[in-house]
């Protein structure tokens, strides 16, 4: 799977500003840096016409317990706002003991446990979260970037690009709530496997207020890729800010792997 520079080098900073970073002597020039995990967006659940040349999310657990996420789109419907986020399930099935996903990071959509049925698959899920907005350009490109604190546990999950700007089916908005793009096969296939370790403990999320959608979205996208135009929340507080000082290894540090 080949990895884009431009989400390579967002986890590149991400590292540079991490703030409970390990101090460890800085490697050689030329060696080469840890690959994130990443997964391939596909067409699917529930549209299959919308538009797509290319996809990718990568992921990662920082050592002071945030999980970094990054979506992006290529050739993607152009000038539209699309919500990415994640739904999670039990790998065991129907047999598993695994409640509810009713703490996680963002905007809950849903965590009830019971089953999906999506492209004549039936899973059991154990609900949604979304995180907020992916804004493209003219060419139908762009990148959103989340950093989240989740209580620790291990999560079975895919992630997913939903069609619409608005999904919250509390307050009865749905016309948003399809997804477009997944991860993984067909509904509850081909799960990702991300554990948030126990130490440190992950902040406590406070509660989205109101019924607003998207409490904790992004709100510096202009819809075009970029690294450093987006703000970040971690769930507690903490916010990237939009200028983020160039490295003169940087470009190195790309290109070096």
């Amino acid at each position: 799977m080949k990895i884009s520079p431009l989400l390579l080098s967002i986890f590149i900073i991400i590292s540079i500003w991490s703030p409970l970073a390990d101090s460890q002597p800085s490697s050689a020039v030329g060696a080469r840096a840890p690959v994130a995990p990443s997964a391939t967006l596909s067409p699917g659940w529930d549209v299959s016409s919308e538009p797509l040349s290319s996809g990718m999310v990568l992921w990662t657990v920082r050592n002071d317990g945030i999980l970094v996420v990054a979506f992006e789109l290529n050739g993607a419907s152009p000038n539209h706002r699309y919500i990415v986020g994640a739904h999670f399930f039990d790998p065991s099935g129907g047999s598993g003991q695994l409640p509810g996903v009713c703490q996680f990071a963002g905007d809950k959509i849903s965590c009830d446990r019971g089953p999906l049925t999506r492209e004549g698959i039936t899973a059991t899920g154990l609900g949604a979260w979304d995180f907020g907005f992916l804004d493209t350009n003219g060419n139908g490109d762009g990148t959103a970037q989340f950093n989240l604190a989740p209580p620790p546990g291990t999560y079975y999950l895919q992630f997913t690009v939903r069609i619409g700007n608005q999904c919250n089916p509390s307050v009865g908005i749905t016309s948003g709530c399809s997804v477009a793009f997944r991860t993984g096969n067909k509904v509850g296939q081909g799960l990702a496997a991300i554990t948030i370790p126990g130490t440190p403990p992950a902040p406590t999320l406070p509660s989205p207020s109101g019924g607003s959608s998207f409490t904790y979205a992004p709100s510096g996208s202009k819809g075009h890729p970029t690294l450093y135009s987006e703000e970040n929340y971690n769930g507690d507080g903490f916010q990237i800010p939009d200028s983020i000082p160039q490295l003169d290894y940087l470009n190195d540090a790309v290109t070096s792997i």
